[in-house]
C-alpha cells in the first residue's frame, strides 16, 4: 500500500467527517429554528447545511466505492 493511498484514505475519512459535522449542525439548527417563534432564518440555514452535508458525504462515498476494483480475483491470475 503506497503512501499516496493512505493519504487518499485519510483525506476522504476527513472529509466524510466533515460532512458528518455539517449534518448534525444543520440538524441542531432546524430543531432550534422550529421551536422558537421567529427562527425561520436559522430553520433555512440547518436545512441549507444539511442539504450540503448529506450531498457531501454521498459524492465521496459514490466516488470512493467507484474506484474498487470490480473483482477482486483478477490480480490472481
Amino acid at each position: 500500500m503506497s503512501v499516496l493511498t493512505i493519504l487518499k484514505v485519510i483525506g476522504r475519512v476527513f472529509l466524510i467527517g466533515i460532512g458528518l459535522l455539517f449534518i448534525a449542525g444543520g440538524g441542531l439548527c432546524v430543531m432550534f429554528g422550529t421551536v422558537n417563534t421567529g427562527g425561520g432564518g436559522m430553520a433555512l440555514i440547518g436545512m441549507a447545511s444539511l442539504l450540503l452535508g448529506v450531498a457531501g458525504v454521498w459524492w465521496i462515498l459514490r466516488n470512493w466505492m467507484r474506484e474498487r476494483p470490480e473483482t477482486e480475483g483478477e490480480d490472481a491470475h
